[in-house]
């Protein structure tokens, strides 16, 4: 057991966001914008072992998101190619005003769901998956998600 009683598992997991903060900190998605590619409702950008990707949009359907990342991925990121392995994921739904009435969940498998094929095989490969909601800065009244994803080194030939 650890500090908080929660047993290895946890300490596993808290260890991977620990090692992983830095790519998904209060505004990773801001950061060196002359390196994103896509002008449109998609945009996305490789950063050192992560991926980043926000989709202007908020919903919990599939066929919103599908046609949006397959032609994003057929025209401006083709050298992106899936991977196999373990990978985490970090969902941020940002939102202006007040916050949408919006399973979080839903909305994690409805983009995961969407990305499969470009990014990752399928998503049962996700090891760690964590999806929060937060109010954009400012008085913006945008909604988008944003995705940050990565790959666990392998490690003894363990995931988190």
């Amino acid at each position: 057991m650890n500090a908080s009683g929660l047993g290895p598992a946890a300490t596993a997991h808290d260890e991977a966001l620990d090692r992983y903060a830095d790519l998904t900190g209060p505004h990773p998605f801001e950061r060196e914008a002359h390196h994103w590619i896509g002008t449109g409702k998609v945009r996305a950008r490789q950063a050192r072992a992560a991926f980043f990707l926000t989709v202007q949009g908020i919903t919990t359907q599939a066929r919103y998101y599908k046609p949006l990342i397959y032609e994003f991925f057929r025209k401006e990121m083709t050298m992106i190619r899936p991977r196999r392995g373990d990978c985490w994921c970090v969902i941020r739904v940002e939102h202006g005003g007040e916050p949408p009435m919006i399973d979080l969940d839903n909305i994690a498998k409805a983009l995961l769901d969407a990305i499969k094929r470009f990014v990752m095989h399928d998503d049962s490969q996700v090891a760690l998956l964590v999806v929060e909601r937060r109010k954009m800065p400012g008085n913006l009244t945008d909604e988008r998600i944003c995705l940050a994803s990565g790959f666990f080194a392998p490690e003894n030939g363990n995931s988190p």
